[in-house]
């Protein structure tokens, strides 16, 4: 057609003055920000799920240590009664979440600014039903043969109502991507009860000491998970905050 055109060839890049070819690629750092990486593998699905693994099984190993320790302490009377009384509340604690946690798991994720909204209505109705049942079951359960005092009946829908709040933490810090954390509140919490039992086991309880064993266990076992579901609070706040910049997506 009588026009010039210029020839650019899509293969090879055209040299330059200097006869050097330019490279078509451009350099990549081969190590990017650090930050970015950690920040990422510590939020990756893998890690967390690791990371809950591994807090399963030294959970289940220092359990076994814990119950040990207990039967050396204190007389076999003593440690029976008290596991009675732990499995009852744990068993307890677990119906008052009314499955909550695999819904927590499922939809914190898209919950967005309702996030804290639906926390504190979980909170409160697993609470309640906690309590509920705890006083259901002193009022008609073999509590005489549990419990020695009216204190310890007293306090017993309150043991309940807390470890339904241990329990349900561990999902509520999964839907908010915050699986790690659980399992460094497990991994404390059975460490911690470990300890406080054997200080009160060589110290103020057993045969000849002014708090009974049964005592002994269950303090070491409630009070811990009262103080792990605190520190997970602290958490759960801090990622509510974080996501409650988002819009929701729930239906």
């Amino acid at each position: 057609d009588g026009k010039i055109r210029r020839y650019e060839p899509r293969g090879e890049p055209l040299p330059d003055r200097d006869g050097q070819v330019a490279s078509s690629v451009t350099d990549v750092d081969p190590n990017p920000d650090n930050d970015n990486c950690d920040r990422s593998r510590w939020h990756s699905l893998e890690f967390n799920s690791t990371a809950l693994l591994a807090a399963a099984l030294i959970n289940s190993a220092l359990g076994l240590v814990f119950w040990a320790l207990a039967a050396r302490f204190f007389v076999e009377a003593e440690v029976g009664r008290a596991g009675a009384v732990i499995n009852t509340a744990v068993m307890l604690s677990t119906l008052a979440n009314l499955s909550l946690g695999a819904l927590y798991e499922r939809f914190l994720p898209l919950a967005g600014r309702r996030t804290g909204a639906l926390l504190i209505r979980g909170y409160v109705v697993t609470g309640l039903f906690a309590l509920l049942l705890g006083a259901v079951f002193i009022a008609v359960g073999p509590a005489d043969d549990l419990f020695e005092s009216t204190t310890g009946k007293t306090l017993f829908p309150l043991c309940v109502a807390t470890l339904a709040a241990f329990a349900l933490a561990d999902s509520v810090l999964v839907g908010l991507r915050a699986a790690r954390w659980a399992a460094v509140k497990n991994i404390s919490f059975a460490v911690a009860k470990l300890a406080i039992l054997c200080a009160l086991g060589l110290t103020v309880a057993g045969d000849r000491g002014s708090v009974a064993g049964h005592a002994a266990i269950e303090v070491s076992w409630v009070l811990t998970a009262a103080v792990a579901v605190l520190v997970a609070q602290t958490v759960v706040v801090m990622a509510v905050r974080a996501q409650s910049r988002t819009e929701s997506t729930l239906p």
